[in-house]
């Protein structure tokens, strides 16, 4: 017998934190897993590729690899899984 599945609420994202590095920004980001559990994800995005020549270099972020993505529970403090 499989649990039912909880019902989707809106994620509403929020951006509580930024901080700027030379090659990369660093982004706190807050959503709700569900009404009353709020999570955290850290989000770096490269600024742009910094291996690459000039010519070379990625025409916008979304083209600007890699992207780390750390996704921290609803009871677990940043940094510690």
């Amino acid at each position: 017998m499989r649990a039912p599945f909880l019902r989707r609420v809106p994620l509403e994202p929020r951006i509580p934190e930024s901080q700027e590095y030379p090659l990369f920004e660093l982004r706190r980001v807050e959503y709700h897993s569900r009404n009353d559990l709020t999570n955290m994800l850290l989000l770096s995005l490269p600024k742009s590729s910094h291996l690459a020549g000039p010519e070379e270099r990625p025409r916008s972020r979304a083209e600007a690899t890699p992207l780390l993505l750390a996704l921290h529970g609803p009871r677990s403090t940043l940094g510690r899984s």
